[in-house]
């Protein structure tokens, strides 16, 4: 009996590191490096144009947090949501939504990759989304390539 109980035990951990292992491999450890040449928001915060480094926070897939890495003091702790994208991406990027002359961190693209990262918008974000109503042409995305 007590072999039995082992056996079991043994079996489903072997089972367990199987399903937890692929899942962290997939999870992109790597920081992500990208010269922004216009101040953006994420979350209700504004950050000044410069060279960003975006990094998970510990063993958090979805919070990440965004540093200038040249003043350390201009940071973020941001949240995202996975998505699974049509293609595997090419190039790593930043996406930004635009309106007017204001942009937000909207994506996270990684090379290699078949995941978006999405931003969870920011109150101001949703505020000015919902200012602007439906027209289109006031928004738009903008895409900057990492380093």
């Amino acid at each position: 009996m007590k072999t039995k109980i082992i056996g079991t035990l043994t079996a489903g951990l072997l089972l367990a590191s199987m399903i937890v292992l692929p899942v962290r491999a997939q999870m992109p450890a790597t920081a992500v490096r990208a010269t922004i040449p216009f101040d953006f928001s994420v979350r209700d915060e504004i950050l000044p144009a410069g060279t960003y480094e975006i990094k998970r926070v510990g063993e958090q897939p979805n919070i990440l947090l965004i540093r200038n890495i040249n003043h350390s003091h201009q940071q973020q702790v941001f949240l995202t949501q996975s998505t699974e994208a049509a293609d595997v991406y090419s190039d790593t990027e930043l996406v930004f939504q635009r309106y007017g002359d204001r942009y937000f961190l909207s994506k996270l693209l990684r090379a290699g990759q078949q995941i978006d990262e999405e931003v969870v918008p920011s109150n101001a974000e949703r505020q000015l989304r919902r200012e602007m109503g439906r027209n289109v042409s006031e928004s738009s995305n903008v895409s900057v390539v990492a380093n």
